[in-house]
């Protein structure tokens, strides 16, 4: 009994951890992309780090929103957090393409 006990809440434990968004560094992320865009464009550009946090909290909100709605598959494709420079906006972009495209061949 106390094995089975053990078990279920071990269960529990794993499913709880694997029904979040997984968090990065956003800051990391957006100091990365900055750096690149000024390096590449000048710093004449319109991007910023306001508005890069602005865009990956936006993404992480409608990931967490809609995170159990997404397919084991999709999230196993879609995110990778240890990667080089990971991102919300990218991870978003990638689950929404993957369920369009679910839904175009259902038409």
């Amino acid at each position: 009994m106390f094995l089975r006990l053990t078990a279920f809440i071990l269960g529990i434990h794993v499913l709880a951890a694997a029904a979040d968004t997984p968090r990065i560094d956003i800051e990391a992320t957006c100091r990365a992309s900055v750096k690149a865009v000024v390096e590449a464009m000048g710093d004449q550009t319109a991007v910023t780090m306001e508005n890069c946090l602005t865009q990956q909290k936006a993404a992480l909100a409608q990931m967490d929103k809609d995170w159990a709605k997404y397919p084991a598959a999709d999230r196993t494709e879609c995110i990778h957090p240890k990667q080089y420079s990971p991102s919300y906006v990218e991870w978003l972009t990638c689950l929404e393409i993957r369920r369009d495209v679910r839904n175009l061949t259902k038409q």
